[in-house]
């Protein structure tokens, strides 16, 4: 029971190290910022300098859009907003590709419509609610 117990902990504490390792080596570097000193663009790279992260701020210091990289192409969620912080949009990209459904929205939140793209072309549009 004991034997189970150490290598149960010791499992933990390689999994938490490693977590930390590959968090830790991700780095955010500031490209442009507004007068006023608040960022206007974030990206996040990789231990290799890839960027993996791209987040562009409105100049009230709210998120204007952000999204992901994988081999310095478009990949996973996209989500734009409207400056007072509400969805705007969301897309998902693959591999630079708009893939699967996309949403758009009013500023009160409503839904607006939905959009379904295979490899970057739109097969379809739905009116919201």
């Amino acid at each position: 029971m004991i034997k189970k117990i150490k290598l149960t902990l010791g499992i933990l504490f390689f999994l938490q190290a490693f977590t930390f390792s590959v968090y830790s080596q991700e780095k955010r570097q500031v490209s442009k910022k507004y007068p006023n000193g608040n960022p206007s663009l974030v990206i996040i790279v990789n231990s290799k300098g890839e960027k993996i992260k791209e987040i562009s701020y409105f100049e009230n210091g709210k998120v204007d859009y952000e999204g992901s990289f994988k081999n310095k192409l478009e990949h996973g969620f996209w989500t734009y907003y409207y400056e007072d912080g509400a969805k705007k949009f969301v897309e998902t990209y693959k591999n630079g590709l708009e893939e699967g459904k996309h949403y758009e929205y009013y500023p009160d939140g409503q839904l607006a419509k939905t959009e379904i793209y295979v490899a970057g072309k739109l097969v379809q549009t739905i009116d919201g609610e």
